[in-house]
């Protein structure tokens, strides 16, 4: 029998896109567990939860391919009339399938909170509150694959549909189901962005892990997005286009709860730095040997290698300088005059600073910062 799947435009669709992502989330969970390994540590909790994600993810692949090879682009009302047995063969691997989206769901979410509870664990108040969603989302997992298995009694009316009995309505159930699902994501997301405004790191930093826990969004947008396509009156539509959405759905879950632990896969920032470094101190020296002046025009040596302002002249102590003086120097790009301060780029997660209000108003003032380093791998 010919393969027709791509004479359907839904169905051509759903099939095309279950394969190109099947190797993205296998790509994924693989450089998950080498960033993890290339840290020096163990595979955790997170690191399974992640590959139960993945698993749940290819096993619900694996059944939808076959079923849309099996209905070869097929109206399955019609076949369902036409060719009943065939058509209860066909309903029985997608019932197979069902339990597979909730499953995937809860691994992938349960792996990005223990991941929250491993940085951030320490604060009482934010463990509790991971407590919370993960035990609103295990609830969830349950009893959407209750619903989804025992949703028709007799369970043989799910793929015998002219048989005797009655089944929930899927546009009813999926109003609670994708709402919590979605809730429960754009909860995630907030939480991440409270807990990273508490770390003492520059705000380019924030913004970014922001933006990378902030991904978690789009997979509850996805659920809305499911929400609106139960009214569709086709029905085979309705059911083509859903799995399309699931599947993207579950990927996108999949790179949410895997691209925090990459930061050891990533160039080494520092080493780009210093280079940079080297290369701005080895420019400001060459600009400072090419416009060297004669002797006793040191003022005017200041003056041609940083800017206008007239000759810099020693600044005694005073109330805002606490006890340093500038010195003239000979060469202003021989060596700066004040202590330099390399502030390292955080890694991901980067630095707490810890200390009472006191403290930290007193750090500031004699420029002194006790920060304490915490990376994610």
């Amino acid at each position: 029998m010919a393969l027709r799947i791509l004479t359907d435009p839904a169905q051509g669709a759903y099939f095309i896109l279950l394969i190109i992502l099947v190797p993205v989330g296998v790509a994924a969970t693989i450089l998950r567990f080498v960033a993890t390994k290339k840290s020096g540590r163990s595979p955790g909790i997170e690191d399974w939860l992640a590959l139960g994600a993945l698993v749940s993810y290819l096993s619900n692949t694996i059944l939808a391919l076959i079923a849309l090879i099996g209905f070869n682009g097929r109206d399955a009302v019609v076949l369902a009339l036409t060719k009943p047995e065939e058509y209860a063969s066909l309903q029985k691997i997608v019932y197979a399938a069902l339990p597979f989206f909730p499953l995937q769901m809860f691994f992938s979410k349960a792996s990005i909170l223990a991941l929250y509870y491993r940085v951030f664990g320490v604060n009482r108040t934010y463990a509790w509150w991971i407590y919370g969603i993960f035990a609103i989302h295990s609830i969830w997992a349950i009893v959407v694959i209750v619903l989804n298995l025992a949703g028709c009694q007799p369970v043989e009316k799910n793929w015998y549909p002219l048989a005797p009995g009655h089944c929930i309505s899927q546009a009813v159930a999926a109003i609670p189901e994708e709402t919590v699902n979605s809730l429960i994501d754009f909860a995630m997301v907030i939480l991440a962005i409270v807990m990273i405004r508490t770390l003492q790191m520059s705000s380019r930093v924030k913004w970014k892990l922001g933006l990378l826990f902030g991904l978690g969004s789009l997979v509850g947008v996805i659920g809305f997005i499911k929400l609106g396509v139960q009214y569709n009156p086709n029905g085979q539509y309705v059911y083509t286009v859903l799995g399309l959405w699931a599947t993207l759905q579950m990927a996108a879950a999949i790179l949410c709860c895997c691209a925090p632990v990459y930061k050891p896969l990533l160039p080494d920032i520092s080493a780009w730095r210093t280079l940079k470094s080297w290369v701005t101190r080895s420019t400001m020296r060459s600009t400072g040997s090419q416009s060297r002046p004669g002797v006793g025009d040191h003022g005017n040596s200041f003056t041609n290698s940083f800017g206008s302002g007239g000759p810099q002249r020693a600044r005694k102590p005073g109330k805002n300088n606490h006890g340093q003086s500038w010195t003239e120097l000979g060469e202003s790009t021989r060596q700066l005059a004040w202590p330099e301060t390399h502030q390292n780029e955080a890694y991901a997660l980067g630095q707490v600073h810890r200390g009472t209000p006191e403290t930290q108003r007193d750090d500031q003032e004699h420029g002194i910062q006790v920060q304490r380093t915490v990376d994610v791998v």
